[in-house]
Formats: structure tokens, C-alpha cells, sequence
């Protein structure tokens, strides 16, 4: 039996505050690519960290500051477009939208039976809950999801849009003596999950969009 709890967490910080992104093009052979990747950091760590590097960079006189560390991410989402050539330079696209996570003080859910979606108002003010309908693959790290028609063009349109990822509310790595390093719990429906809401920069929305109008030519 499911365990849902709804967890709603807004966080309404500025895009240089929470992340960075950025879009990586390449060809290899007759394939070519396109991706955004975002990672997304705790707001308050980051805070904290920004603060502290600024303290020690004015302080011109301390040779002994400790050595700082920058936040690790939560999380990190990509939106992919692969175009594949044949000979006579046709081709058919795949195109993905992926969300990772290793850090190992969150418990995030990314599992077919409990997805992450997307929460959208698009340009027409109208509010949708993107729900991915195929998962192309996924692990306790990983999960990747094929857009369809439709999520392409509900994408393109976006205005504003919420990532919304389940968290279990217990522990999910264990440790795996063998190999000496903690693993995460596959995911299932007797874990009580929590939904947390995370706000999308609009500088990644126009990356988004930008990926999926490109136009991806074979050189």
C-alpha cells in the first residue's frame, strides 16, 4: 500500500543562488547532440559558502583560512537531444529528460513506481502537472524519461515550471560491506515518501527550449 505524504517546499531564490547550467553541443560519427544540464544546490549551503569565500577573499592578511568546500549538488537534471544520421542524411531524434542524484544526505526516490514530474504554467496561463508516461530507464540514481509529442511542445511552451521530486522520510542508503561503501535502497511502496517542490530558473526553461528548437545539422 502507498505511503504518500504531499510535501509542497517552495524555493523562490535567485538562479545564481541555487545552480548553474549550461548547454554542451557535440557530434561523434553521425550522431549528433545537444544538452542542458542543471545542477541544483542546497539554497542555504550555497549561502553560507558564497559568504564565507567572500570573507576570506577580503581578508587579505589571513594565510590561514581553512580550505572551503562548495556544497555538493542535490541534484542535477539534463534534457537531451540526440539527432542519429543514416547515409542518405536522413535521421530520427531521441530526445530525454533526466534527473540524478548521489548526495548522500537526501533521499530521493527516482523509481518508475514513485516519478519525479514536472508542475508547468504555460504561456497561456493555464497550470499542468507534466507527468512523464515513458520511463526509458531508472536506478535508486537515476532516471530518464523519453519525451513524447506532446511534452515536447508542452516543454516549448512553458512560462514558469516546479520540479516536483519524492524524498523517502527514512534512511535509504545502507552500507555494503563487501565493497566497502554506502548504496542506496531500491525504492518500495511501503516507504513513506515526502513531495518537494523545487522552482526551475527561467535562464533553464530558455534552455530548454533553445535544446528542443536547435536546429542540429550534420557537419
Amino acid at each position: 500500500m502507498f505511503k504518500i505524504c504531499i510535501l509542497l517546499l517552495g524555493f523562490f531564490m535567485c538562479f545564481f543562488q541555487t545552480g548553474s547550467a549550461q548547454i554542451k553541443e557535440s557530434q561523434v560519427a553521425n550522431v549528433v547532440n545537444i544538452r542542458s544540464d542543471f545542477n541544483y544546490k542546497d539554497p542555504a549551503q550555497l549561502q553560507a559558502y558564497l559568504a564565507k569565500k567572500a570573507e576570506q577573499e577580503a581578508d587579505e592578511n589571513n594565510k590561514d583560512d581553512e580550505k572551503l568546500e562548495e556544497p555538493a549538488d542535490l541534484f542535477r537534471v539534463y534534457l537531451t537531444r540526440d539527432r542519429f544520421y543514416n547515409s542518405k542524411n536522413k535521421y530520427r531524434e531521441d530526445i530525454t529528460f533526466s534527473v540524478t542524484s548521489h548526495n548522500l544526505e537526501r533521499n530521493y526516490i527516482l523509481d518508475k513506481d514513485c516519478p519525479p514530474y514536472l508542475e508547468i504554467t504555460d504561456t497561456a496561463g493555464n497550470n499542468i502537472t507534466l507527468n512523464f508516461k515513458e520511463m526509458k530507464f531508472d536506478n535508486p540514481y537515476w532516471i530518464s524519461f523519453s519525451l513524447t509529442k506532446k511534452e515536447i511542445e508542452q516543454i516549448k511552451n512553458i512560462d514558469k515550471a516546479k520540479l516536483v521530486l519524492p524524498e523517502a522520510m527514512e534512511n535509504m542508503f545502507v552500507e555494503n560491506k563487501d565493497k566497502g561503501k554506502m548504496e542506496k535502497r531500491k525504492y518500495d511502496d511501503d516507504i513513506q515518501v515526502q513531495r518537494l517542490s523545487y522552482d526551475i530558473p527561467a535562464e533553464i526553461v530558455q534552455e530548454w527550449k533553445q535544446v528542443l528548437s536547435a536546429d542540429l545539422k550534420r557537419k
